[in-house]
C-alpha cells in the first residue's frame, strides 16, 4: 500500500505527489533486480526458497496515499491492479467548477503563499491553478482524470470514494469513469461509492476492497462468493449492515481473517492520516522558513535601495550646489562689465563737470582782470 509520507529531501527535488511516484518506481526496479535473490526477504516470504514474485504487483492507498497509488499506476504498467481509496478526483474539473475549497484546506499555507504572491484578496480558481501547475506540473492536463483513467486500460482498478467527500467530489469522478468505460469498453474499471461516507473509510469500503483483492489475486477456493460492488453497498444504510452483508458472503473459515484485516486497515488508515498531518505540518514549517528568508531578503533589498537612494540624493544635492555656485559666478561675471561701464560713465560726467567748473573759473578770472584793467585806466585818466 502506498505510503502517504514524503521525505524532506525529495520534496525539494521533485513535484508534489510525483515525488512519491518516483520512489515507488525505483522500488519496483529494485524488486525486479533483486526479487529472485535468496538473500532478499529470506525467511519471511511466502515462497519456500525466499524469493519474491514481482510479476503481479497491486498498489493502493488512502487519501494522499490513494492519489500517489493512482498516479503510480498511470506512470507505469508494472502495477498490475490498483485500488485507490478516497484519493481519486478530477483536479481540472474542480478548478473550473470552483469545488476546491476542502482540498485547499489540507495544505492551505501553500495556497495562502501563492495568493499573496499573485496579489489576490482570496484564494480563487486562478490561485489554485497556479499552485497545481507549480507543485505538480501536468495534473490539470497530461495527468487529468480522463486521460489518466484511459492509460490504465485494461488493468483492473477499483476506485473507492464517499458520496459526501468534499475533497474528492464524487460526481466528477462518476462522470469520468462512465465516459471512459463506455468509450473503451473498460469493464475492469470499477467504482464503489459509499452513500453515507465523507472523507473516511467505512467497514463496507474495507470489505469491498478486500473482496476485490481476493477476486483478483487469490485462488478461487479463497475468494468471496459472488458479490458485486452494487450488492455490498446497496445491502443497507449503515456501516454495520454493509459489513455484515460482506461477511455473509465469505467462506465461514475466512470470517475471522477478514475481520482482522478490517481492523488492521482501520489502524493503518489512522496512522496514514497522522502521517498526512505531519506532512502538512512539515510543509507549513518549510513555507514559514521560506517566507522568513524572503522577508529577510526583502529587508536587505529595501535597505540597499534606501542607501542607494540616499547616496543618489547626496550626489544630486552636491551637484545642485555646484551648479548653483557656478551659476552665481557666471552672474557675477555678467554683472562686472556693467559696473565698469557705469564707473566709466560716472568718471566721464565728473570730468565734464570739472571741465565746466574750470572754464567757469577761468571766465570769472578773465572778467575780474578786465574789470581791474578798467579800474586802472579810470584812475590813470583821473
Amino acid at each position: 500500500m502506498a505510503n502517504n509520507s514524503t521525505s524532506s529531501s525529495s520534496r525539494h527535488r521533485n513535484p508534489f505527489i510525483l515525488d512519491n511516484v518516483f520512489d515507488l518506481l525505483r522500488l519496483v526496479q529494485f524488486l525486479d533486480e533483486r526479487g529472485r535473490s535468496k538473500d532478499l526477504f529470506s525467511g519471511s516470504s511466502s515462497f519456500e526458497d525466499g524469493s519474491l514474485d514481482t510479476s503481479t504487483i497491486a498498489i493502493g492507498g488512502i487519501s494522499l496515499g490513494g492519489m500517489i497509488s493512482f498516479f503510480a499506476g498511470v506512470a507505469s504498467d508494472r502495477f498490475s491492479l490498483l485500488f485507490p481509496l478516497i484519493g481519486v478526483q478530477d483536479f481540472d474539473r474542480a478548478v473550473r467548477e470552483s469545488c476546491f475549497h476542502a482540498r485547499v484546506a489540507t495544505i492551505r499555507p501553500v495556497f495562502e503563499h501563492a495568493r499573496e504572491k499573485l496579489g489576490k484578496e482570496e484564494i480563487d480558481s486562478e490561485t489554485v491553478k497556479f499552485v497545481w501547475n507549480s507543485i505538480t506540473p501536468g495534473i490539470l492536463s497530461s495527468y487529468a482524470l480522463r486521460p489518466s483513467l484511459k492509460s490504465l486500460y485494461p488493468r483492473p482498478c477499483l476506485i473507492v470514494n464517499g458520496r459526501h467527500d468534499p475533497r474528492c467530489p464524487v460526481e466528477f469522478v462518476i462522470e469520468a469513469v462512465v465516459e471512459v468505460q463506455q468509450a473503451s469498453n473498460y469493464q475492469s474499471l470499477l467504482l464503489a461509492v459509499d452513500e453515507e461516507a465523507a472523507h473516511e473509510i467505512s467497514e463496507g469500503m474495507w470489505a469491498q476492497t478486500l473482496q476485490f483483492l481476493q477476486q483478483q489475486l487469490l485462488p478461487s477456493s479463497l475468494q468471496l462468493r459472488q458479490s458485486s460492488v452494487q450488492e455490498v453497498l446497496k445491502a443497507g444504510d449503515g456501516e454495520e449492515v454493509e459489513a455484515r452483508s460482506a461477511r455473509d458472503v465469505v467462506e465461514g473459515k475466512n470470517v475471522e481473517a477478514l475481520e482482522e484485516k478490517v481492523q488492521a486497515g482501520k489502524i493503518e488508515h489512522k496512522e496514514e492520516e497522522k502521517q498526512e498531518e505531519e506532512v502538512n505540518s512539515e510543509g507549513a514549517d518549510e513555507i514559514r522558513v521560506l517566507e522568513e528568508e524572503q522577508e529577510q531578503e526583502q529587508e536587505s533589498t529595501d535597505a540597499k535601495a534606501k542607501h542607494g537612494k540616499e547616496i543618489l540624493q547626496e550626489e544630486r544635492q552636491d551637484k545642485g550646489e555646484a551648479e548653483e555656485e557656478t551659476l552665481r559666478h557666471e552672474e557675477e561675471k555678467d554683472e562686472e562689465p556693467g559696473s565698469e561701464e557705469e564707473e566709466t560713465r560716472e568718471e566721464k560726467m565728473f570730468a565734464e563737470k570739472e571741465k565746466e567748473m574750470t572754464e567757469q573759473r577761468e571766465e570769472e578770472e578773465r572778467e575780474e582782470e578786465r574789470r581791474e584793467e578798467e579800474r586802472r585806466e579810470e584812475e590813470f585818466e583821473g
